[in-house]
């Protein structure tokens, strides 16, 4: 196998990595919102606000990082 067959695999791998930690941020982030979303009233405490805080977060986050990787992806596409 010649380096740059080697280089091409190892890049693969980590992209096929960052996209699976991303969409599991993401599942994970819909997960805690299906679960609070529907428990949260009007007078909703810290703990329940935190909760939906931090699966916003990792919705949004996984989102903006899988963008980023598949736009770093094609931008570097041999």
């Amino acid at each position: 196998m010649s380096d740059i067959d080697s280089e091409k695999m190892r890049d693969t791998g980590v992209w096929k990595r960052l996209m699976r930690n991303y969409t599991l941020a993401m599942a994970t982030g819909l997960a805690v919102l299906v679960y609070v979303m529907p428990k949260l009233g009007s007078d909703a405490s810290a703990p329940m606000m935190a909760a939906t805080l931090l699966g916003g977060l990792l919705l949004f986050g996984g989102g903006f990082g899988m963008v980023v990787a598949l736009f770093f992806h094609f931008l570097n596409k041999k």
